[in-house]
């Protein structure tokens, strides 16, 4: 960032341009392509793909031997919830965590998968959106981006 001096007034620039020029040409497209209204659209979708990605964790720990292990999700709860909001769920826990599920774990993956793609489906979108690119390709062919995508995401970042 530099300054000129214009006689008595002195003014940023950045990158060549005046800095109040700069936010207002970046207010002005925000606003054109709608980026509250698509932030607002993907933290949903994102919140709602959570719900789905927890059933399958917790249906998931009834698959894994970990010695202790209700007595330790248990500990856990207690540190964060009311003895009477822990007393309400510690049956459902207890048979979520010691029982298999293969249709409730199958269905959390199926649900998670679904609502995550979608929200990567968002933010293709909103991005085709921002660059002022029209998307021809069928429904079908960018669900299957969007889904490839929630999958690779993931593996990308463990490995």
């Amino acid at each position: 960032m530099t300054t000129r001096n214009h006689g008595h007034h002195e003014r940023r620039v950045l990158g060549g341009v005046p800095v109040t020029a700069l936010v207002k040409r970046v207010l002005s497209k925000a606003w054109a392509d709608d980026c509250l209204g698509k932030a607002a659209q993907l933290s949903y979708a994102f919140l709602f793909a959570l719900f789905p990605f927890l059933l399958f964790l917790t249906t998931l720990l009834g698959y894994l031997p970990v010695p202790n292990l209700m007595e330790q999700i248990i500990a856990l709860l207690a540190a964060v919830l009311p003895g009477d909001a822990l007393h309400l769920i510690q049956d459902n826990i207890r048979t979520l965590v010691t029982t298999q599920h293969g249709g409730l774990l199958s269905f959390g993956i199926f649900a998670a998968l679904w609502t995550a793609a979608s929200a990567i489906g968002v933010i293709i979108e909103t991005m085709n959106r921002a660059y002022g690119v029209q998307d021809g390709r069928p429904f079908w062919k960018v669900w299957g981006i969007a889904l490839l995508f929630t999958i690779g995401l993931p593996l990308f970042i463990l490995v």
